[in-house]
């Protein structure tokens, strides 16, 4: 029974240092866990740049910069957005994700979710 451990150990063990070998001389590998960042047109972003407020008072705004939402929140912080769809936005610089939510086509704010919690910010125009 010991022998067989040890021989699943081994195995377990020249498989974690075979994927940490191909994992550093093999970047390309990361494109399989890469998210999308859909090209959208600036009619769909337009509809979402303007000022926003989260109920604490912490102002928003979002700006369509070269084809990208750009979003700007308290002191300074600037986040560059990609699509993963017409509605859901991530930063690569951080654990956040932007969802916006509508009414009869109107934007009426979005859902802020980082790093697990997630707070609803609304359009103030």
């Amino acid at each position: 029974m010991k022998s067989k451990l040890f021989a699943i150990g081994i195995i377990l063990f020249g498989v974690l240092q075979a994927t940490a070998q191909v994992s550093s001389s093999m970047p390309g590998l990361q494109f399989v866990f890469e998210r999308p960042d859909l090209p959208l047109a600036d009619t769909v972003l337009c509809k979402y740049t303007g000022r926003y407020g989260s109920a604490s008072g912490i102002p928003f705004e979002i700006r369509n910069e070269n084809n990208h939402l750009v979003l700007y929140w308290a002191n300074g912080n600037k986040d560059k957005l990609h699509a993963i769809s017409g509605l859901v936005y991530y930063s690569n610089a951080e654990y956040m994700k932007v969802h916006f939510k509508k009414d009869n086509d109107k934007v009426k704010g979005f859902e802020w979710e980082r790093y697990g919690s997630t707070i609803f910010i609304s359009k103030i125009f």
